[in-house]
């Protein structure tokens, strides 16, 4: 195709040059034909090398586009002078636009389309460029997208272009979509930003140090346990300024010794070591750990915790436990649930059980029948109202034994106000109560006979007077006085007479109902007091039977002594009883009817007011 092309013009210049060589001699002529053969090469080298220029540059803007397709940017170009800007279709397509839809292609249309906060950055790095301060512009922009959004964009580009005088006329550049990097890179911004507040809030110390053991990061609560400075020597911020470092034993510790240092030089971790530093603000225990770490910057990392807290309350609990251990009174500590979850030996000893045997019981391991149930029930009331109760408490020990304790149960509540515990004291108060119990016996019984005495009953009779009204039942009261116990006493001494007084009481107790009360009023004098009767004609054989008790002779070593009685009954309710009657009435007319009986010749009863007929 080529040598077709060659001769036609071979053939075409041959007709142009013919007519000249018509006036040329040969040599002239052959030399004509070697120039314009030499012309000819020369123009067809030219033009298969503009051929070659051109499909080279084709290529090249070819590979232009695909990598510009590729990359995913949007172009433009600017005419600094007139202001008009070209656009490819991605540049449209990152603010949601068509190339149609742009108008005018501008840079006012351009300007009017991006953040006015971001306008101020953008003019100053353009005019760097202006200026040749930078060969390249390159600026991050939020740019408005169609529907409304700003959308984040990287500007990049250079004057390809300059005016005779040095003024920039065109520049050219590419614009690329970076709203999800600017997104992440706001969520990883506030990510650190969380992170470093939770590294300053931490009440752990946090301390990371180089290779060299030098400070490179702490929290504020390692600034405010160790006084410690960034940039330092970690041991010697340690021991500055005031403060110490010390071991567990109590002696200075050197800087080998210190976890931190002592991680890092033997490249393996330590962990729960205790240190005690002294500073200008007191004395605190801390747990440290310390951990190497691979990393280009930092040699380790170091963790104080402050257990002073924790030391003082396993010291409250030791001191606690202590005296758990050593008390005298019975403790007894308990859940919220009021189950027993510990007592002490104090506990053991009063009850008799063990601690393996109360625990995960409730205080009812104290109830017994001993107590009304509504007792117990006033008890857990005032509790849960009042988070207290006190007071004495009969129970049985572990063999069936009765106890008594004096019982404080307490309520034991945390921050909130809440139960969390119930703390029990108890004291063994029974040989207290058996104390008592004889101080009353002495107090209420007649100490030769144990029987009852006048008081206590002056009190039963007060109290049986006050049920006749209710039941509408009678009562008697009988006094009785022994005929002849005075020659006894004279004639055979104090001796004899008493051991009579007491053989007389105890056959008269015997032959009394049960329910009825005999009393030594003093001397040869007794009271009996009968209740429940529906008439007189109830406790006439009653009255038989003391009448005999008393005459049957008595042994006393080798005597025999016999003495008789003479009793005087006063009836209740009577005919005769006016408003405001008493006890101490009752008790003066049947010594009235006594009297009748001694005078009647004695070894009888009598009733006052008694109807005919009677004995």
């Amino acid at each position: 195709m080529a040598g077709r092309h060659r001769a036609g013009f071979v053939g075409r210049l041959e007709c142009c040059v013919s007519p000249v060589g018509m006036f040329l001699p040969g040599s002239q002529m052959k030399f004509l034909w070697v120039l314009t053969l030499l012309l000819l090469l020369a123009l067809t080298g030219m033009i298969v090398r503009a051929v070659r220029s051109e499909r080279r540059l084709r290529e090249q803007n070819r590979c232009l586009e695909e990598v510009i397709w590729g990359t995913n940017a949007g172009t433009w170009e600017w005419n600094i002078e007139t202001g008009e800007t070209v656009f490819n279709a991605r540049w449209a397509e990152i603010l949601g636009y068509t190339l149609d839809e742009i108008s005018p292609k501008t840079a006012a249309t351009v300007r009017a389309l991006s953040h006015p906060d971001d306008m101020k950055h953008f003019d100053r790095m353009v005019v760097h460029c202006f200026r040749h301060e930078s060969e390249t512009y390159e600026c991050e922009l939020r740019s408005r997208h169609k529907d409304g959004h700003w959308v984040w964009v990287l500007d990049w580009g250079r004057v390809v272009e300059w005016t005779p005088d040095g003024r920039a006329r065109r520049m050219s550049g590419t614009r690329q979509d970076i709203t999800v990097r600017k997104e992440a890179e706001a969520l990883l911004a506030s990510e650190k930003e969380r992170l470093h507040t939770i590294f300053e809030l931490m009440p752990i110390g946090i301390v990371l140090i180089d290779r060299g053991g030098r400070v490179v990061e702490c929290n504020s609560a390692a600034v405010n346990m160790l006084g410690i400075a960034r940039a330092q020597p970690l041991y010697r911020s340690i021991t500055g300024q005031g403060w110490s470092a010390f071991r567990p034993d109590g002696e200075p510790m050197a800087p080998r010794h210190y976890v931190g240092l002592r991680a890092l030089a033997e490249q393996r971790p330590l962990h729960h070591r205790s240190m005690e530093v002294r500073g200008p603000r007191g004395s605190l225990w801390l747990r440290v750990s310390a951990t190497p770490l691979d990393h280009p910057r930092y040699g380790a990392v170091i963790t104080h915790t402050d257990v002073t807290a924790q030391r003082d309350a396993d010291a409250r609990l030791r001191l606690a436990a202590s005296v758990l251990g050593q008390a005298s009174e019975g403790i007894v500590v308990t859940g919220a649930d009021g189950r027993v979850v510990e007592v002490n030996d104090a506990f053991t000893t009063v009850t008799g059980f063990s601690r393996d045997e109360v625990q995960g019981k409730t205080l009812e391991i104290f109830e017994s029948e001993l107590h009304p149930r509504e007792y117990f029930v006033g008890m857990r009331r005032a509790i849960r109202a009042h988070g207290h109760w006190q007071g004495e408490l009969w129970s049985r020990r572990k063999d069936g034994e009765e106890y008594a304790v004096m019982l404080n149960v307490s309520a034991v509540r945390g921050l909130r106000g809440r139960t969390q515990n119930y703390v029990a004291l108890l004291s063994d108060i029974t040989p207290l109560k058996n104390q008592q119990k004889q101080l009353e016996h002495i107090a209420y019984h007649d100490a030769l006979t144990n029987l009852p005495n006048r008081a206590l009953f002056t009190d039963r009779l007060q109290q049986a007077l006050a049920q006749c009204g209710r039941r509408g039942r009678q009562l008697a009261v009988a006094y009785i006085d022994l005929d002849g116990f005075k020659a006894v006493n004279d004639t055979h001494g104090h001796n004899a007479g008493d051991q009579l007084l007491v053989m007389i009481a105890r056959r008269m107790r015997k032959v009394l109902r049960e329910g009825d009360t005999l009393a030594r009023l003093g001397g040869d004098e007794f009271a009996a007091l009968l209740v429940d009767l529906e008439s007189a004609a109830d406790c006439e054989p009653v009255f038989e039977r003391l009448l005999r008790a008393a005459a049957e002779p008595v042994v006393v070593g080798d005597l025999g002594l016999s003495v008789s009685a003479s009793i005087g009954v006063a009836l209740f309710p009577a005919q005769s009883v006016e408003p405001g009657f008493d006890a101490g009435q009752l008790m003066h007319r049947a010594d009235l009817a006594m009297y009748l009986a001694k005078r009647t010749g004695k070894n009888a009863y009598r009733f006052f007011d008694a109807p005919a007929g009677s004995s």
